[in-house]
């Protein structure tokens, strides 16, 4: 009896060693960091974070504005929604501003807009972010379609997306936001 319970102390121990030197996964924080007009990239963010947090970590969830005490952080995902072929302001000026940050510390950047159907050149879409990549160089890019509900934009977007003949509806496909979630975790993991 007392070999058998010896023998159970000496499995117990041998298994808690090696779980000790042989850690699952990094339980990480991540920021997700994003500027929204519409609502549609706040929703996507609000999403991503749910996937992490299916994905055994903790996640945040803020405007690019308002994005506070960054060093609390492990990574960083950042998301805008992409106007004329351009990436809103916001997210660009939270890149710039926090460059040094960003370089020691992981990220990654999303953009989402209706015009990401195919119809875009790859040197067309790569130009989006070319300054944002070349300042802080992400882990992984993300590019997803949108939703377009006219009630949401102001005059001038309205005319624009009539005049483009923009149709109306909503494109995301939350399946392919998922899955790039998830991958995007597993390479910040990699730079943490």
């Amino acid at each position: 009896m007392k070999h058998i319970t010896l023998i159970m102390i000496l499995i117990a121990l041998a298994l808690s060693l090696s779980a000790a030197a042989n850690p699952k996964e990094k339980k990480m924080k991540i920021l997700v960091l994003y500027s929204s007009q519409t609502g549609t990239t706040r929703e996507i963010a609000e999403f991503m974070a749910q996937e992490i947090g299916k994905a055994g970590h903790q996640a945040e969830v803020a405007l690019c504005s308002e994005a506070q005490n960054l060093k609390a952080y492990d990574a960083i995902i950042i998301g805008a929604p992409v106007y004329a072929g351009k990436w809103k302001a916001e997210a660009g000026t939270f890149v710039k501003n926090n460059a040094d940050l960003l370089k020691v510390i992981p990220h990654a950047y999303f953009m989402v807009g209706t015009s990401f159907d195919g119809k875009a050149s790859p040197a067309e879409m790569r130009a989006i972010l070319a300054k944002e990549r070349e300042l802080c160089p992400p882990v992984s890019e993300g590019r997803f379609m949108g939703r377009l509900d006219y009630s949401r934009l102001n005059v001038f977007q309205r005319v624009i997306c009539k005049m483009m003949k923009a149709p109306e509806g909503d494109f995301r496909d939350w399946k392919a936001i998922s899955e790039w979630t998830r991958e995007t975790v597993q390479l910040l993991g990699v730079r943490c």
